[in-house]
């Protein structure tokens, strides 16, 4: 492997090495392109895991491929990833402080797992995200989850997830209380629904650059916008759209609490997803809210097209055809389909310099209402 991607492994294994086996698999399967960087993080993981908790003496059998000890049914770490599982399992049917009432498991993160559970006193539905037990004990993860939920709190619009309550039990277990939200991800909408039509395109956009635009004003750049932390409900027989996860946001501004969290990643570290991660972001590079709108026109392509703008095999890859997006055909050209209208907009939306893409959400809103007015 050459430096960077010893560079990139090191960092990886870093965001990795106290989660459960089954998170560092999404982790990484999400993440992770690189089959070198993927193997040595894989490698490393082994090594910390298995001096973390030794193999019993009367165990023979050894693993013959490194991707196989992450597999859930790998025998050398299963200790180590049932007392995970369990430690979880175990919630289910718990009353954390007299009041939440854990009744099942409804999602997953890099940092925990997400419950559904009931308010006893109130009768109604909340989610409870559980930081997992093992990143407690690196307290700057103990304090990004806790910016996570300051920074939740903070920002009250319709079209975010709201923060409850940030509390811990008596038993030492940290929990945010947020905002049931009924329905699905925008992840397995695009999945099965798209390419979707322009309007209904808007009829997803509209909303969520209203919160973009909100978090933007009140100086939260998110950091990890994907479909996946875009939830679709319905309420009153009315879409509801909502932003959630600003585990890894960043404020803009300093002055306040919870700018705490404005120093919690390592100079050289690199965190967020990396098909809708900015040019900027991948280069560690001061970030504004124009690295937001870059992951927004990702968003918006998937959409149109159901295909990423770019595609790469490595980080590497990615970074450099991201910085030469510029370059690439039309969208309208490898997407029949498309309507050539869109074609200014993604590639301003998509450009590799901050200053030449949209600079607020509303202004991407409105050049994309434009491109309807004038579709071919």
């Amino acid at each position: 492997m050459n430096f960077e991607q010893i560079n990139q492994a090191r960092i990886l294994f870093e965001q990795v090495m106290n989660l459960t086996l089954s998170h560092a698999k999404s982790y990484l399967d999400e993440n992770c392109f690189d089959i070198e960087v993927r193997a040595e993080v894989e490698f490393l993981l082994i090594k910390y895991k298995t001096a973390e908790h030794p193999k019993p003496n009367n165990e023979t059998k050894e693993t013959t491929t490194i991707a196989d000890t992450l597999n859930p049914d790998a025998s050398l770490l299963e200790p180590n990833l049932g007392a995970g599982d369990q430690y979880f399992t175990s919630l289910i049917g718990k009353t954390f402080n007299n009041t939440y009432f854990i009744e099942r498991q409804i999602g997953q993160g890099g940092m925990g797992l997400v419950f559904a559970a009931k308010h006893l006193l109130l009768g109604t539905d909340v989610a409870i995200k559980v930081l997992s037990p093992t990143l407690k004990k690196n307290i700057t993860d103990v304090k990004r989850f806790q910016r996570e939920a300051r920074v939740g709190w903070s920002l009250s619009h319709p079209n975010i997830v709201k923060i409850f309550e940030l509390s811990q039990t008596q038993d030492n277990i940290l929990f945010i209380v947020m905002e049931f939200v009924k329905g699905d991800n925008l992840k397995n909408y695009i999945q099965r629904s798209a390419p979707l039509s322009p309007h209904r395109c808007y009829e997803l956009l509209k909303p969520l650059c209203k919160a973009l635009s909100f978090a933007h004003k009140n100086n939260v750049l998110h950091r990890d916008l994907k479909p996946a932390n875009i939830l679709i409900s319905e309420e009153n027989q009315t879409e509801i759209i909502k932003l959630a996860d600003f585990g890894i946001a960043k404020l803009l501004k300093s002055g306040d609490d919870i700018t705490q969290g404005t120093i919690l990643t390592t100079e050289g570290t690199v965190i967020g997803s990396l098909d809708y991660m900015s040019p900027e972001q991948f280069m560690d590079y001061k970030l504004g809210t124009t690295s937001d709108i870059y992951s927004l026109g990702v968003i918006l392509h998937e959409m149109l097209t159901k295909k990423l703008p770019i595609y790469g095999s490595s980080p590497q890859d990615l970074l450099k055809l991201k910085t030469t997006y510029h370059k690439r055909p039309l969208p309208s050209k490898q997407f029949t389909f498309l309507s050539p209208v869109f074609d200014d907009l993604l590639r301003k939306a998509l450009s590799p310099i901050p200053q030449d893409r949209y600079q607020k959400s509303e202004d991407l809103l409105n050049a994309f209402e434009e491109c309807l007015n004038h579709q071919i």
